[in-house]
């Protein structure tokens, strides 16, 4: 019982390896990142420049 738990723990590797939808890239445009900016920490930085 425990070869073939080792078996399957390789094919599982395997398959994880050469699984095209685990390959694919992921589509950044599909998700969305939104920066905000705090002015009263920025403001003491640009001021001292």
């Amino acid at each position: 019982m425990k070869r073939n738990t080792s078996i399957q723990a390789v094919v599982d590797i395997l398959d994880s390896i050469y699984n095209p939808a685990v390959m694919k890239p992921e589509n950044a445009r599909s998700k969305n990142v939104e920066l905000s900016l705090d002015n009263t920490v920025l403001a003491p930085c640009i001021n001292n420049h």
